[in-house]
């Protein structure tokens, strides 16, 4: 082997060791509204064409799912399966830049930290939109990192490429259009001119805009806004602006220190103030650039930040590749030592808990909420289900937030969702279909939410709670 393939077998075990823990028990955790509608939706475009529900500003996400899944019960696994693929994609992105910036220690540094991180281990095995973007983002830092050795116009193009795929997977990632700027302002190579530097940037921008610009234009052409979710979950509104700020700041430090702990969060904090006073600007130019402004919006969550963080992961490993040398034999193994308890005491058993017990996840409040007690989880579904097939039902009317769940884990059912919004306005609709769908074999699952009936015909057959007990799911037989 060349000298300098010496590293493939660490990059390979690196990579292997990170699949292995991702796609163990994929389909534990129960599938979440988010992950239902993107099947859903894809099934719309196989039905009406590629544009369809251009609106969601999320088009190859579901372009991606729709490949890859038939619209079964088999869709969580599948759409799960995929995401790991693309996932894998990043994290090997993620190796070879830390390669790159602080050598074969950097990555085995960045592979570990990434690994270890609970935060992406969780949002890594849940098919959604931003864990697609996140993901290609680290393959369009890649590309950029490669401009610290040579000027290739190629690279540039793979950074176009790499950007319009990310925003096309979540329109919400626009803010980091702004990488390939960052590249040339703050890489360090004296061998590239400011000319050339100028090219590199206009050739990835104009790669990538241009990508991006035919498909908004075909899109309004074929008359669809693929900026209209975005619009209506953005708000226009400047006052306090400074003051939300800073509260979605703290949101973000008190989330992210949630998963990865306090003391790794100090730690990120740390690593970033030695690159700022190193003057060594690019990784914390994408990383805080583009979060800057996404804690602008005062709708929140911690998913929306995957790539970010990525990020700051990458600056903690670097950091701590380029000090390694210098350090102290027993700092070394101190540190050693520190990561593994780290992965024995937090790490292990998050694994364990998610592969075997999900509903126990020790999740930040915001995301136990989201994710596990609110209409939106999955959880219970599998358990009402199950129920309701020993009824042996021949039509199972489900009244539930995310009735594609049902639709997607419980395809041995007779599903019917009928539309259900959250303002309540189809309540009068539901309650005249539930007494008109009085007779025998007929079954409802409802759950306790304002926007469905309070009062159910029928008789209650069982109920199943979960967990926090925020949500009920309740089987009644409709028969007279």
């Amino acid at each position: 082997m060349l000298r300098n393939q010496k590293y493939l077998p660490i990059a390979i075990a690196l990579i292997l060791l990170f699949f292995l823990t991702r796609a163990r028990a994929l389909t534990a955790f129960p599938m979440f509204i988010d992950e239902g509608q993107h099947v859903f939706h894809g099934q719309e475009i196989a039905a009406s064409g590629p544009l369809a529900n251009a609106v969601e500003g999320r088009q190859l996400t579901y372009w991606t799912y729709l490949v890859f899944q038939p619209g079964d019960h088999t869709s969580l696994f599948a759409i799960r399966a995929a995401t790991i693929l693309v996932v894998t994609v990043g994290f090997s992105a993620l190796l070879a830049s830390g390669r790159m910036l602080a050598g074969t220690l950097g990555m085995v540094f960045a592979g570990v930290a990434y690994t270890l991180s609970t935060y992406h281990f969780f949002y890594d095995r849940l098919a959604l939109a931003d864990t697609l973007a996140g993901s290609t983002m680290l393959v369009a830092v890649y590309f950029s990192l490669r401009l610290r050795k040579r000027f290739r116009l190629r690279d540039a193009v793979f950074v176009g490429i790499s950007l319009f795929v990310m925003v096309m997977f979540k329109l919400t990632t626009l803010a980091f259009f702004g990488i390939p700027v960052a590249a040339v302002l703050f890489i360090r190579n004296r061998q590239v001119s400011w000319r050339q530097r100028i090219t590199w940037a206009g050739t990835a921008l104009v790669v990538g805009g241009g990508l991006f610009g035919g498909y908004i234009l075909l899109a309004f052409w074929r008359g669809y806004n693929p900026f209209g979710l975005l619009v209506t979950h953005n708000t226009a509104e400047t006052s306090d602006l400074v003051a939300r700020w800073l509260a979605n700041m703290g949101d973000f430090a008190n989330w992210v220190s949630g998963y990865l702990s306090g003391p790794v969060f100090v730690l990120l904090v740390l690593a970033c103030v030695i690159l700022l006073f190193r003057r060594d600007f690019f990784l914390l130019a994408v990383a805080f650039g583009p979060l800057a402004v996404q804690l602008i919006n005062p709708r929140q969550t911690p998913r929306y930040w995957v790539g970010a963080v990525a990020i700051l992961l990458l600056i903690l490993s670097v950091v701590i590749a380029r000090l390694w040398p210098r350090l102290h034999r027993l700092v070394r193994w101190g540190s050693a030592g520190a990561v593994g308890l780290y992965a024995l005491v937090i790490w292990l058993p998050f694994l364990l808990t998610a592969y075997s017990h999900p509903a126990d996840l020790p999740l930040p409040r915001h995301d136990h909420r989201e994710y596990i007690q609110s209409d939106g989880s999955g959880f219970g579904v599998r358990e009402i289900s199950a129920i309701t097939l020993e009824e042996n039902p021949a039509q199972v009317i489900v009244l539930a937030a995310n009735c594609w769940a049902f639709q997607y884990m419980s395809s041995d059912l007779p599903i019917v969702c009928p539309p259900i919004n959250p303002d309540g306005s189809e309540i009068e609709s539901l309650t005249q279909l539930l007494s008109e769908s009085r007779q025998g074999g007929v079954y409802v699952i409802a759950e306790n939410s304002p926007y469905v009936p309070e009062e159910i015909p029928g008789e209650v057959i069982a109920a199943v709670e979960r967990p926090g007990d925020l949500t009920t799911l309740t089987l009644y037989d409709l028969s007279p």
